[in-house]
């Protein structure tokens, strides 16, 4: 009798049995690397920053020592999280179910779970409230119970067939900040959301978004600073001692969103309707809930008044500093007073008109949002300016009147409405505190480096607080100087810098035209602005089509998936995008053979975090171009290879029609801190390139 062999303990030993089972499996070095670090990182407790380019397998390379860790720890637990929902996809479809069942065979047994926001799912009590929303009737036949009140349907809205309306499902799933939690809630035993979070308690691998991770650390802070014990709590995620962050160029965008917050006037409005609705049919007569709302809504108006006076025409940001806190003192507390006394008439109310189990829903899910917004009102009037960034900004409303007012009176709303957003400074101090110091981590990206040699990744170690972190950079599997043309105009055309800008604005859309000419369509055109984007799309859309090229533009008439399924499937076509077609997108093959930038990607001079960022760069004695425009812009570009070779086979041109990286020595640096590409100043270079490499191509579908 044969005796089993013991189960795999190692990335090592897990390649062995893969390659031995599977048919065509390929051992990658660059994978084994990877996965080696990865180990070593989680046996040390350790961090670790890995550049892995597209092709090397980072998946796998990181899943397998993650589950390996679990396994032998027990009761241990690893968070795998992403930033886009391709990346989720794949890990949850494809890369964990393979594992499971090929690891399974060996014997090593683990058990692993997505996990989403609750805003994903339907919310039940809502549903029971009976929303004005499209189809109602329909939704409810489709989640119905079954005899014994169970639910068989996800609640997940990926997983609804019933059509709703555009602006339909906040009426019928609930946020974080509407939520009471499974202590409040009637129907928690049987909440979509909550069943769903459940199931990935208990998993020793959970897949999830990097926002809820940056959301979960936040809570767990406020906890912890508000609680008599000085003892936080993970309520998203649970406990946790790994953590594995792909795609970890991105994160310092997501920390700074999700670690920040905003209030918007007309979410404001929004929850006084609900509440002032809940107050007439519970308090009658004896509670003036209108009254207090409209108090509420003209300090509210008042506000929006000195916003939009201080911001004048033609600033969009109004930095909310100590100054304006205390000019405005006096209205600024008495919106939080007056917030605070209806928020207190909806605790104080009792629920005695209608059904008890709803209204008792609708009146926790009010108290939870009035605590929220007064929280955050009180963060607002007591942040520290050295560390938060505050600003305000109005944005359009096509409603003139408050959403569900139906009084004759009912006050007239203005058009233009504010909202106020806070931001970290800098994140790095936050995360080394509250996520790195509790867990081993390890970041990964095919693109974390923005610099050369030992101090490659210094920008993002201290960017996200992860000074004293590891490094390593696996290498990638393109021949890039083989696969790609780095194009940059010579030192002597006009550059888009303030003196040269017109002649630069002539020179650049007929250099893209010579470009995609050279390439027979197959471009990814991407602007720094949508000014700059609907200019070059005028001028040279109608070209094209004369040529037989068709022209897609960001922002028309499809959304950017709808734009990128057409891009994709007409290989000759031209794409106009902005940054957002950088990250997320996958062009494998012919489809985009050519990527132009138009210009630098510089950050946005007004934008209120570049500004503060920038201060606290000189207040310590640092340059803010060399310490944070060009590590951005690094970075940024990277990206541009990313979009353009995605395997082996791919090939093509990435152009930058910015003559500051030839007549700079900044830009030059920054060249040499992209990928090998071969280098060109010449048009006609891009010319020959294509040539030989679209006959290599036809020559290897022969």
């Amino acid at each position: 009798m044969t005796t089993a062999p013991p189960p795999p303990t190692s990335f090592a030993e897990v390649q062995n049995l893969l390659s031995e089972h599977l048919p065509g499996y390929r051992r990658r070095p660059q994978q084994e690397a990877l996965a080696a670090e990865i180990e070593r990182t989680f046996q040390d407790g350790a961090h670790l920053l890995a550049e892995a380019g597209t092709g090397t397998g980072k998946s796998l390379g990181a899943l397998i020592p993650a589950i390996m860790a679990v396994v032998k720890a027990e009761g241990s637990r690893c968070i795998v999280a992403t930033s886009t929902i391709a990346l989720q996809t794949q890990y949850a479809e494809h890369d964990l179910p393979f594992l499971e069942r090929e690891l399974g065979k060996a014997g090593v047994n683990f058990t692993w779970a997505p996990l989403k926001g609750i805003s994903n799912f339907l919310c039940l009590a809502k549903l029971n409230e009976r929303p004005n929303v499209e189809n109602l009737d329909a939704l409810l036949d489709e989640i119905a119970p079954d005899s014994e009140g169970n639910y068989d349907h996800t609640g997940d809205r990926n997983d609804v067939e019933t059509p709703l309306g555009q602006y339909d499902w906040p009426l019928v799933s609930s946020t974080s900040a509407e939520c009471p939690g499974k202590s409040k809630c009637a129907m928690s035993t049987k909440c979509f959301g909550m069943l769903h979070k459940a199931e990935a308690k208990d998993a020793q691998i959970v897949i999830t978004n990097t926002a809820i991770v940056m959301t979960d650390v936040k809570i767990n802070k406020q906890i912890r600073e508000s609680s008599a014990d000085g003892v936080g709590a993970h309520v998203l995620l649970d406990q946790y001692d790994q953590i594995i962050i792909d795609e970890a160029h991105e994160l310092e965008e997501v920390a700074t969103r999700f670690l920040g917050f905003e209030i918007k006037q007309g979410g404001l409005i929004k929850h006084l309707d609900k509440a002032t609705n809940f107050l007439n049919l519970q308090g009658g007569a004896e509670v003036d809930a209108q009254g207090q709302q409209d108090k509420i809504l003209t300090l509210l108006d008042a506000l929006g008044q000195i916003i939009g006076k201080e911001l004048g025409l033609f600033s969009k940001t109004l930095i909310i500093d100590n100054v304006f806190i205390e000019a405005h003192a006096p209205l600024l507390i008495r919106i939080y007073d007056e917030l605070d006394r209806m928020a207190t008439l909806v605790r104080k109310v009792k629920v005695e008109r209608g059904s008890k189990e709803k209204q008792a829903d609708t009146k926790e899910r009010l108290t939870t949002e009035a605590e929220n917004f007064l929280a955050e009102l009180k963060e607002i009037l007591q942040a520290d300016p050295a560390k938060v960034v505050r600003w305000a900004e109005l944005y359009g409303d096509k409603t003139s009147t408050v959403p569900g007012q139906t009084r004759l009176d009912a006050p007239a709303r203005p058009k233009t409405r504010w909202v106020l957003k806070t931001a970290p400074i800098e994140v790095g101090p936050y995360l080394r505190k509250e996520l790195w110091s509790e867990v081993s981590a390890v970041l990964m990206s095919a693109t974390l480096s923005a610099g050369q040699g030992n101090d490659r990744f210094s920008y993002i170690a201290r960017t996200l607080g992860l000074g004293g972190a590891r490094g390593l950079d696996v290498g990638t599997p393109f021949d890039y100087k083989r696969q790609s043309l780095l194009y940059v105009p010579p030192a002597n055309v006009p550059s888009p810098g303030p003196k040269t800008r017109a002649e630069w604005a002539t020179w650049a859309p007929e250099a893209m035209m010579d470009l995609i000419k050279s390439t027979g369509g197959g471009a990814l055109l991407l602007f720094t602005s949508t000014t700059s984007l609907k200019a070059a799309y005028e001028n040279l859309a109608p070209r094209l089509a004369a040529l037989g090229i068709n022209s897609f533009r960001q922002g028309a008439d499809a959304t950017n998936k709808e734009l990128a399924l057409r891009f994709k499937t007409d290989e000759n076509s031209v794409l106009f995008g902005l940054k957002s077609f950088m990250v997320g997108v996958d062009f494998p093959g012919r489809a985009c053979r050519l990527v132009i930038l138009d210009k630098l990607p510089f950050g946005v001079p007004t934008d209120p975090i570049n500004k503060a960022r920038e201060g606290a760069i000189k207040a310590r004695g640092g340059n803010p171009f060399r310490d944070l425009s060009i590590p951005q812009m690094t970075l940024t570009l990277h990206q541009a290879f990313g979009r353009l070779i995605r395997t082996t086979t791919d090939y093509g041109t990435v152009a930058i029609l910015d003559s500051r990286l030839s007549s700079s020595s900044w830009g030059r640096d920054i060249m040499r801190a992209l990928p090998p590409a071969s280098r060109t100043t010449s048009l006609d270079a891009v010319r020959e390139f294509h040539v030989v490499r679209e006959a290599a191509w036809i020559a290897a579908a022969q």
